[in-house]
Order: structure tokens, then sequence, then C-alpha cells
């Protein structure tokens, strides 16, 4: 998901990265700081965690 685009989106890839153990979760980023900060919070739980910028 794209996490920085929406508190929706945001809550949907934070909820997947925290249920979901064994898949790579990963969240698009745009090159802008906000977006990379964005997309690291929303994942940081994750087993497999991954920013796709």
């Amino acid at each position: 998901g794209f996490a920085a685009s929406s508190p929706g989106d945001f809550e949907a890839v934070q909820t997947i990265a925290r249920e979901l153990r064994r898949p790579m979760i990963v969240s698009l980023a745009r090159c802008h700081v906000g977006d990379v900060d964005a997309a690291w919070e929303a994942i940081k739980d994750a087993e497999n965690p991954r920013i796709h910028v």
C-alpha cells in the first residue's frame, strides 16, 4: 500500500504489517522524507518490512 496517501491506507498497511508474519510487507513511497517516514511507521512492526521508492 501507499501509506502516505491517506490515513486509511496508512491504517491498512499498518494493520497488515502487524498481523501477518511470513510475507514481506511493502509500502510504496515517493522520494520525499514525509512519504518514507510514513511508510516506515506503517511497516516497522512487520517481520520482513520493505519500502518501495
